[in-house]
């Protein structure tokens, strides 16, 4: 019994000292190069990034995965993912992998700060046309 209470306090002092996801808000870096929104929807975090390609055009990207980790689902892609899986490293760390086509095309990671402020963000991968790219920012919550 004693087994019991102490495991339903341990539980409940952790959910009450436990934030709700970093990752969750307005993110855009310095130069303004791409907004990117994240929201809580249950277990779930739904993703929109906005931004302009290398030619100019509008770039999105709407996906939905598990603030747990897991598999998700790309809802728009102008990237033409087909598929992403997410992994939570840490509680300001998480990794997703997206897929065209069975083959993975990009990795980001993203660490949020202890404030929760700022986060770095590393993305590699290739893009639609095969080019590979590879770049870090570093976004402001808004």
């Amino acid at each position: 019994m004693v087994e019991k209470l102490l495991s339903i306090f341990a539980l409940s002092a952790f959910s009450t000292i436990l934030p709700q996801c970093p990752s969750a808000g307005t993110w855009k870096p310095a130069d303004k190069s791409f907004t990117q929104v994240i929201e809580e929807q249950g277990d779930d975090l739904h993703e929109t990034v906005t931004a302009l390609g290398p030619d100019g055009s509008p770039w999105i990207l709407k996906c939905t995965i598990p603030i747990k980790g897991g598999v998700g689902k790309v809802e728009e892609s102008t990237g033409n993912f087909d598929s992403v899986m997410s992994k939570l490293v840490g509680p300001v760390t998480r990794e997703n992998t997206f897929t065209r086509g069975g083959k993975q095309v990009r990795f980001d990671g993203s660490v949020c700060s202890k404030d929760g402020k700022t986060r770095t963000h590393t993305e590699s991968g290739v893009d639609i046309h095969g080019k590979p790219f590879h770049g870090t920012d570093v976004a402001t919550k808004q």
